[in-house]
């Protein structure tokens, strides 16, 4: 749930603004006493009054901010602002898509690159010849540089979701995660169960075949740098098929019992 876009758009929603609390007051107040005569009947009478109030007040505070989701979910939907069909969609637009999800926590491995790919090269020894394990060894040091590149690099949260018939790309803010992502990895593996419901801005769609359009004047390291991002979209991103959004709220339904 990102509630800074959430915020952004209940400001824009809302003539008052973001709700983020709400307050309930009572007030009671209450009042005995009596009251008495004294004098001599026909020459002297007075008389007075004795008695007490007590006021009391009690106020309540009630944090409003985890209605913010469904208040803007309700209003934006009101207002027909939100699309329910990729293929309809533009760039900006808001979409809700529905189907099933898989995180992937790169996070998980940034360390371990170095151990990993010794594993993998110890296992394709067996299996060699003395002829290529004398290559192999020759690329040992490359397989090293490999693994501090890989260290240094970008290692996000992704987030897949597919089972509609199309299948969107997306990067979550660990910050932004209500349920650590460490807990869906060790407790479901790869595949998360259930339906789940995305609110997110279309921000890709799938790569068109003759979209050869390019700028032009790149120096040498501009185009070692383009190369380098065109990798890491292949090897780390998203893939040419799918589409990418930048999610809002990530929720599924609650059946009643």
């Amino acid at each position: 749930m990102d509630r800074d876009k959430l915020s952004s758009y209940s400001a824009q929603l809302f003539a008052d603004g973001v709700l983020t609390g709400t307050k309930s007051s009572h007030q009671s107040s209450e009042h005995s006493g009596s009251k008495f005569d004294a004098g001599i009947k026909g020459l002297l009478s007075a008389g007075g009054s004795d008695g007490e109030s007590i006021a009391t007040s009690l106020e309540r505070h009630f944090d409003a901010s985890w209605t913010l989701p469904l208040n803007v979910i309700n209003a934006l939907d009101e207002r027909g602002m939100i699309h329910r069909e990729l293929s309809t969609a533009r760039f900006g637009n808001l979409v809700m898509v529905k189907g099933r999800i898989q995180f992937v926590d790169l996070r998980m491995v940034q360390g371990i690159w170095g151990p990993i790919m010794e594993l993998s090269v110890g296992s394709q020894k067996n299996a060699m010849t003395s002829a290529q394990r004398r290559k192999q060894s020759e690329g040992v040091k490359t397989s090293g540089a490999l693994v501090q590149i890989l260290s240094k690099l970008p290692h996000a949260l992704q987030m897949r979701m597919y089972g509609f018939g199309n299948q969107i790309w997306a990067s979550l803010k660990h910050e932004s995660m209500i349920v650590n992502p460490e807990d869906f990895a060790f407790k479901h593996g790869d595949r998360i169960p259930g339906e789940w419901v995305c609110l997110g801005l279309l921000d890709a769609v799938p790569d068109a075949d003759d979209d050869d359009i390019q700028p032009i004047g790149f120096g040498d390291i501009e185009e070692a740098m383009l190369n380098v991002l065109n990798v890491l979209k292949e090897q780390f991103g998203r893939r040419p098929s799918d589409y990418g959004v930048t999610p809002i709220a990530i929720f599924r339904k609650v059946d009643p019992a």
